[in-house]
Parts: C-alpha cells; structure tokens; sequence
C-alpha cells in the first residue's frame, strides 16, 4: 500500500549523496492485538507545512486503507545515518491514535503500556515476555528496586511493581514518561504509591540519588 501509493504521487526515496529526496526512512510497528501498523515516515524537511502538500496528499491516501492503526511523520534534514529527529516538535501525529497498545506477561503482570514512535519498543515483543518471566525470579519480594535506562518501566513494573517495597525507574527520553504515567494510572493504589519514575539519563539518576538503598538494579 505504501509504495503504491507513494510511486502514485511521485514521491521518492532521501538520496543522502545528493540531499534530495522526500522520505528517508519507515518504520513499521504492529499493534499485536489488532494486527493493524503503526506507520512513521521520516520527512526531509524541517516541518508539516514545508513537506506539504506532498505529505499531506500521502496521508490522505494512506489513511483510507484500514491496515493503518495511525501515521506519524518525523521530520529530519542534514547529513548522517541518525534516524529519528528527537526534538519534541520534529514529531507530528498525521492519523490516528498516539499510541499502540501492548500488553506484556497476560498471564502475570497483565500490563497494558502505550508505545508511540518516538519510545524505545523491543523488536521481538514475545522474546522480551519470555526473558521477563525468567527475570521476574530473580527478584526478591519486599526489595528495593531501581531501573536504569527504564523506557516506559516494561521491566520494573512487570515484574517488580506488585511485590517490591519500592521500585524507582528513570529515562532520559521525556516521551517515556507520559507512558509510564498512563500505566501508573490503572495499578491499584497501593502499587501506584511504590513505583516512581524520573525523566533522567542514567548518570544524572545516580548522580539524584535514584539507585540509593536499591537491592536490586535493573540495567
């Protein structure tokens, strides 16, 4: 659907010897539970309104197919393999819900946490809930739980939340944060009162005083 409708309307692949070009990179995420994508496209152009009305005719076309949960469009210019443009206003939801929602250990924690593109989401969701049930053991009930590098908490709030005494997760990516909030929403309140978060690089976190009195540390 994508490349028929981007040969469609002439639009064309980021030349990076040239410069020239409309999109440099897609990324795909699918909703599980749905099977429907979550569609990013990284614009060469600095806003919505500069790579219009190109990306405004894409989008219009692509949001008539239903396999589209929602499109996004990141915008980056300039040289270089980096992907996403990480500033909060590169980002621009076209279509759609901000998030995907997963659901990881439905058997156990039963956590459903939003993802959009601009988080961290592991590739193979099911290996990651194989590797939570084999970490989840390893934690002793009642201990004092800290998680660097945390993303939304997928790995604290899975497997620590409903028996630590308290668990502390910290990110520097500040999209992290709202997700985690969501998800801190829906626990039971006496959950909800052990778990933290902080919106800091590793270091800085340390540095706070995040991993003081931790048992146990989550990298």
């Amino acid at each position: 659907a994508l490349q028929r409708e981007m040969l469609d309307l002439g639009v064309s692949g980021y030349n990076e010897f040239t410069g020239i070009g409309h999109v440099r990179y897609v990324q795909m995420m699918v909703e599980r539970h749905s099977k429907r994508v979550q569609l990013t496209l990284v614009w060469n152009a600095d806003t919505f309104r500069l790579a219009s009305p190109t990306a405004q005719l894409l989008v219009k076309k692509l949001k008539l197919y239903p396999l589209f949960h929602s499109i996004w469009l990141n915008f980056r210019t300039g040289p270089g393999n980096v992907i996403f443009n990480r500033k909060e206003q590169a980002w621009h939801l076209a279509h759609g819900p901000p998030y995907v929602l997963e659901t990881i250990l439905p058997k156990s924690s039963n956590l459903t946490f939003p993802i959009a593109p601009n988080m961290f989401r592991q590739g193979n969701i099911e290996q990651f809930e194989s590797m939570l049930a084999a970490v989840e053991p390893f934690i002793p009930p009642n201990s004092r739980v800290c998680e660097l590098y945390a993303g939304a908490g997928m790995i604290g709030l899975s497997t620590a939340a409903n028996t630590c005494e308290w668990l502390r997760c910290s990110d520097e990516n500040p999209a992290n944060l709202q997700a985690f909030v969501q998800v801190k929403r829906r626990l039971p309140s006496s959950v909800a009162s052990r778990v933290t978060y902080t919106a800091a690089s590793a270091e800085e976190a340390i540095t706070r005083g995040q991993v003081d009195g931790a048992q146990v540390l989550i990298v």
